[in-house]
C-alpha cells in the first residue's frame, strides 16, 4: 500500500509541475481573447466576458493535461531505474521544494544528462533544504553515480562512501565502489571487495569473475584477466560477456586464433552492446597485430 501512496504522491508532483508550462502557453491566447472580447462588446455582441474567460480556461485545461500526458511519460520512462524504488522510498514525496527540486534532478539523470543533473544534485547538497539523514545519503548516492559514469571516480568513491554513512547502501553498491577503487589504481581496494562477495548469496555475485577479469584487462594483464573469464565460463557466470574478456585477453596475448574464437562465441551468446564490444576489440586487435608485426615480436617469435 506504501508503494502506491509513493507513486501517488510523485504523480501529483507532476501535476504541480505542470501547472506553470499550460500557464506559460496560455498567456499570448488570454491576452487575444481580451483582444478579441473587447472588439465583440464594441459590437454589441451576446457573447460575454464570462463565456470568452470559460473558453479560455478549457483551453488551458487541455494545455495542461498535454503537458501532464508528457511528463508522466518522461517520469515513467526515464526518472525510475531498477533499483531506484528500493532506493528512494518514502523520502523526497512532499509537496515541497527540496522534493520538487529532487524529482527535476532526477528527470533529467534518467535522461542521461550527467553533466546538468550532477549540477543540481550539487545545489541540493549545497542548499539549505534541511534534509534527512536518508535525504542526504540519496543525493550523495545520485551524486556519486554522475560522477562515476562521467569518469571521475575519485569524487564517486567519496560520495558512495558518504551515501553509506547516511544509511543508503543498495545492493550494487559494492561493485560501484571496487569500480572506482579500480579506476584509481587501488587494485588491492578493488580485489579485497570483489573477494569479500565471490561465492556467496550477494545478488550480483555471478559477475564478481568477470568484473576481476576486466580490472586486469585494464591492467593490460591478459594472462590474470583469462584465468578469471576462464572460471566464469567454466561455471557458466555472465557467460557472453566472459567470453568477450577471453576474446580480448586471448588478443593482448597475441593469441589471434582463440580471441577470434571467443569473440564469434560472444556474439553468438548476445554479449551486451554487441556493436561497442565489437569495435573495441577490433580496435584490441589491430593494436596487437600491430605489435605483433615490430622488428623486436618477429624476433622473439623466430626464436
Amino acid at each position: 500500500m506504501s508503494f502506491f501512496i509513493r507513486r501517488i504522491k510523485r504523480v501529483f508532483l507532476c501535476v504541480l509541475k505542470c501547472i506553470p508550462k499550460a500557464s506559460l502557453f496560455t498567456t499570448p491566447i488570454f491576452f487575444m481573447f481580451l483582444i478579441f472580447g473587447s472588439f465583440i462588446h464594441e459590437k454589441n455582441s451576446v457573447m460575454s466576458f464570462s463565456n470568452i474567460l470559460l473558453s479560455l480556461l478549457s483551453i488551458f485545461l487541455c494545455i495542461w493535461f498535454i503537458c501532464f500526458v508528457l511528463s508522466i511519460r518522461k517520469f515513467s520512462l526515464n526518472s525510475f531505474h531498477r533499483f531506484d524504488e528500493d532506493i528512494l522510498g518514502d523520502v523526497f514525496t512532499g509537496l515541497n521544494k527540496k522534493s520538487a527540486a529532487f524529482e527535476n534532478a532526477l528527470d533529467i539523470f534518467g535522461s542521461n544528462s550527467f553533466n546538468n543533473a550532477l549540477e543540481l544534485f550539487l545545489e541540493i547538497k549545497s542548499e539549505n533544504f534541511n534534509l534527512s539523514t536518508r535525504e542526504k545519503g540519496i543525493v550523495s548516492f545520485y551524486t556519486g553515480r554522475c560522477y562515476h559514469i562521467l569518469g571521475f571516480c575519485s569524487n564517486a568513491l567519496i560520495n558512495y562512501e558518504e551515501a553509506e554513512k547516511n544509511n543508503v547502501s543498495p545492493e550494487i553498491m559494492p561493485l560501484f565502489k571496487a569500480r572506482c577503487c579500480s579506476e584509481t589504481g587501488d587494485i588491492n581496494g578493488a580485489l579485497a571487495i570483489y573477494n569479500n562477495l565471490l561465492d556467496t548469496k550477494y545478488k550480483f555475485s555471478s559477475y564478481i569473475r568477470t568484473e576481476i577479469g576486466q580490472m586486469y584487462l585494464k591492467l593490460n594483464d591478459g594472462i590474470s584477466a583469462l584465468k578469471w573469464f576462464k572460471e566464469a565460463m567454466d561455471k557458466h557466470e555472465n557467460y557472453a560477456e566472459a567470453l568477450g574478456g577471453a576474446a580480448v585477453a586471448h588478443t593482448i596475448m597475441h593469441d589471434f586464433s582463440n580471441g577470434e574464437e571467443c569473440y564469434r562465441a560472444a556474439l553468438l551468446n548476445h554479449i551486451n552492446d554487441s556493436e561497442h564490444f565489437s569495435s573495441y576489440y577490433k580496435e584490441i586487435q589491430a593494436a596487437a597485430l600491430q605489435e605483433f608485426n615490430t622488428p623486436e615480436a618477429i624476433s622473439d617469435n623466430s626464436d
